[in-house]
C-alpha cells in the first residue's frame, strides 16, 4: 500500500537495498517480479537493487541528493552476520577506527549512518528484517513479497497476474524464429520495419 502510495505521488522508482550480499538473488527476483507484475496500462514503478555497501557510495549520493522520485525499501538480516574482524588499521588515517571490529558489526553501523541521513532528508523508506539467512526465513521473505506485490496490483488496478508485454516480445521473435502459429505476427512485423526503412541511419 505504501509503494502504491508513493508511486501515485510521483515516487516511482522503487529501491530495495540489500544490507547483505548473500540476498542479491532475492533483490533481483523481486525486481523482476514487482516490473513484470505491475508494469501494465500505463502505471508500474521502475524497481532497482542495490547491494549496500557495495553500491552505497556510489548510488547513495543519487538516493541521497537526487530527484525526490524514489522510495527506498532496507532489507536486512539481524543475525548470524560474519564474524571476520577488521585487522589493526595504521592510526595515521580514520580507517584506524574499524580496526578488530567484526564485518559485520561495521555494515550494521552503515545501515544506521545511511537510514539516518535518508531520514533526515525526508526520503521515504522502510526497512524489513530477518532473523538469519536460512530456507525459513527466505521462504517467508518471498511469500511476503509476493503477497505484497498481489496486493498493490489490486490497488493500482491492474492484474499482477498476466504479462501481455512479455507475451508481445515472444510473438515476435516466434515470427523471426519461424514458428508456423506466428505468421500473422510476421506480417506485422516486415510491415512495421517496411515503415522505419526511411530513417534509419
Amino acid at each position: 500500500a505504501w509503494q502504491c502510495l508513493a508511486a501515485r505521488k510521483g515516487k516511482d522508482i522503487s529501491v530495495m537495498a540489500l544490507w547483505e550480499k548473500r540476498l542479491e538473488a532475492f533483490g533481483n527476483w523481486y525486481a523482476q517480479l514487482s516490473a513484470e507484475s505491475l508494469g501494465k496500462d500505463g502505471v508500474g514503478r521502475t524497481p532497482l537493487t542495490i547491494v549496500c555497501t557495495r553500491e552505497l557510495h556510489s548510488l547513495g549520493q543519487l538516493h541521497q541528493e537526487g530527484p525526490r522520485n524514489r522510495v527506498i525499501t532496507n532489507v536486512r538480516v539481524t543475525g548470524g552476520g560474519s564474524e571476520l574482524a577488521v585487522p589493526e588499521l595504521p592510526a595515521a588515517s580514520t580507517a584506524h577506527l574499524a580496526s578488530g571490529r567484526r564485518i559485520s558489526e561495521l555494515n550494521d553501523m552503515a545501515y544506521q549512518a545511511t537510514d539516518t541521513a535518508y531520514a533526515t532528508a525526508q526520503r521515504p523508506g522502510m526497512t524489513v528484517e530477518i532473523g538469519a539467512v536460512d530456507e525459513e526465513h527466505l521462504g517467508a521473505l518471498v511469500f511476503l513479497f509476493e503477497t505484497a506485490t498481489i496486493l498493490e496490483g489490486k490497488l493500482l488496478g491492474v492484474n499482477p497476474i498476466n504479462q501481455p508485454g512479455v507475451k508481445r516480445y515472444k510473438d515476435f521473435l516466434g515470427a523471426l524464429l519461424g514458428e508456423p502459429s506466428a505468421k500473422q505476427y510476421r506480417a506485422e512485423y516486415d510491415a512495421w520495419h517496411r515503415r522505419l526503412r526511411d530513417y534509419r541511419v
